[in-house]
């Protein structure tokens, strides 16, 4: 009886050793924090740019080209806002030269800014009696497009280069303070392309009297290419005796807008048409009340 109690005793204390000699089970080993990524920047998305007509590879090859316009029209600033879009493209910069009084600059730089076009709108040269097109609903749009252009990327900038509301100059001395001021502009940033809309009697260089603004550009050694409008004919707004809607004649040149280059256009001091096609009539951008 004592030996089997004894085998039992040994039985227990063999059993009890190895309960004690166990392993503690494995704690799991905390993984590792996940490694710290910031979101990368969402590229800018260049706004698509209508398809436009005016071959920039040639045309802009001087950095500067001047399209010669009949104002109050919807289609050409239509068609400027398409060149300038597409000079602005992959990562350019662009200027776009308007015929606007430049004391109207930091009212269209606040728009480009803030979009807000109430306090555009009550600058003089919008709200003055002589509304001969210039400030029309259309370019009202152009700018509207520049700043769209400008809030997707586009590097696009806008130089108003016609004398003050105020100067009170006509004739040879405007056109040559307007080319004064553009000359200047461009000795700033000479290899940043500029489209420049202007009236086309200014964009001739053989206009003798009074001498026009592209004549004195190129007499102050600046390189460019001018354009004169081409269209079917249709309407636009011009100020006469009045200021309304209007008839224009043209010449049907096709269903395409395109660039020409005619001997009649370089007799007139042009390097070429801007055609159009049909074009219509673009009332004020504001009313009287």
């Amino acid at each position: 009886m004592d030996h089997v109690r004894r085998l039992l005793l040994l039985v227990l204390v063999s059993a009890t050793a190895c309960r004690s000699a166990s392993p503690k089970p494995a704690t799991a080993e905390s993984p590792p924090p996940p490694p710290v990524t910031t979101a990368a920047e969402p590229a800018k998305v260049e706004p698509p740019c209508a398809d436009g007509f005016i071959d920039l590879e040639r045309w802009l090859s001087e950095g500067l080209l001047v399209l010669g316009e009949y104002h109050g029209t919807e289609e050409l600033p239509r068609a400027v806002a398409e060149t300038v879009c597409a000079a602005a493209a992959n990562g350019k910069s662009a200027w776009l030269a308007l015929e606007l009084p430049r004391d109207e600059q930091p009212r269209i730089d606040a728009f480009l800014a803030a979009g807000n076009e109430a306090p555009l709108l009550e600058g003089p040269f919008w709200r003055r009696d002589y509304q001969d097109g210039r400030s029309s609903q259309a370019m009202l749009g152009l700018l509207r497009e520049v700043r769209r252009m400008r809030s997707a990327g586009r590097d696009v900038r806008v130089l108003a280069y016609d004398i003050p509301s105020t100067g009170g100059t006509a004739g040879e001395d405007r056109d040559a303070q307007m080319a004064a001021f553009v000359a200047q502009a461009r000795t700033q940033a000479p290899a940043e392309p500029m489209v420049l809309l202007v009236g086309n009697i200014h964009a001739t260089r053989r206009l003798k009297i009074p001498r026009s603004m592209v004549w004195h550009l190129v007499k102050l050694g600046v390189p460019l290419k001018t354009l004169n409008v081409a269209s079917r004919g249709g309407t636009a707004w011009m100020c006469g005796a009045t200021c309304g809607v209007a008839q224009l004649a043209g010449e049907d040149l096709g269903p395409d807008r395109r660039v020409l280059e005619t001997p009649e256009a370089a007799k007139a001091g042009y390097d070429g048409l801007w055609y159009v096609g049909t074009v219509t009539a673009s009332p004020p951008a504001w009313k009287k009340p």
